[in-house]
């Protein structure tokens, strides 16, 4: 219990106001995913979703947990257990969409974060979590490009959108304030382009609405 570094940092300080903003963010991030895994069961199929993105986060959510165990750091292994979220949303796509190669092919190289970090040693292993790190920015523009591509908002929930950008909200404030020059980068750019995204959400889903208004109105 001692040698964990929430522990000993504990009090008035960034270490345990992000821990504490790591448990809430987490269980935001959750109850999201829960929702998203909903909307997919409820109107049998995950289109327009991007598997890569939650293969990929799922993926890199079980890193975290590794990393956290080597690194003894609680918050990061907490944060990593929104693995089971993901992979139940990534289990739901599986069954009700097209997969493509490029969505196998993650399928298959995402997971080798995991024993990568298993293995790695320090100094690397900080590398490593900083480039798994930057890389969740690839899968988040695929989904934007996917969704720009479909036209339509289909089983897309915002309410992953939100809690993904509440978290990148906080992050990049909690980078700016201890001078963590990656997370001051990283989350603004990852915040404005899910703000891009939320933005064509609306933009299809007030558009399918609206058509649906006028087919009634033609009915009637």
């Amino acid at each position: 219990m001692e040698s964990i570094i929430e522990y000993q940092n504990f009090g008035w300080n960034p270490a345990t106001i992000g821990f504490i903003a790591t448990i809430f963010l987490t269980l935001l991030q959750g109850w999201s995913l829960l929702k998203q895994k909903q909307t997919i069961q409820e109107r049998l199929s995950g289109e327009p979703l991007y598997p890569g993105l939650f293969i990929y986060s799922a993926s890199y959510s079980g890193m975290l947990i590794v990393y956290g165990i080597l690194e003894i750091r609680a918050a990061v292994i907490f944060h990593g257990l929104l693995m089971f979220p993901y992979l139940l949303v990534v289990f739901y796509l599986y069954y009700f969409s097209e997969l493509s190669k490029s969505d196998r092919l993650a399928s298959i190289l995402f997971p080798l974060l995991v024993p990568i970090m298993a293995i790695s040693t320090q100094p690397f292993r900080d590398w490593f979590f900083l480039f798994g790190a930057i890389l969740v920015v690839l899968p988040i523009i695929g989904q934007v490009r996917k969704l720009w591509a479909a036209g339509e908002s289909g089983s897309i929930n915002p309410r992953f959108i939100i809690a993904l950008m509440i978290s990148n909200f906080f992050w990049a404030m909690y980078g700016i304030f201890t001078d963590n020059l990656p997370m001051s980068i990283l989350n603004p750019i990852s915040f404005l382009i899910l703000l891009l995204f939320l933005a064509f959400y609306y933009a299809f889903n007030r558009r399918a609405r609206k058509e649906v208004g006028n087919e009634l109105k033609q009915i009637q």
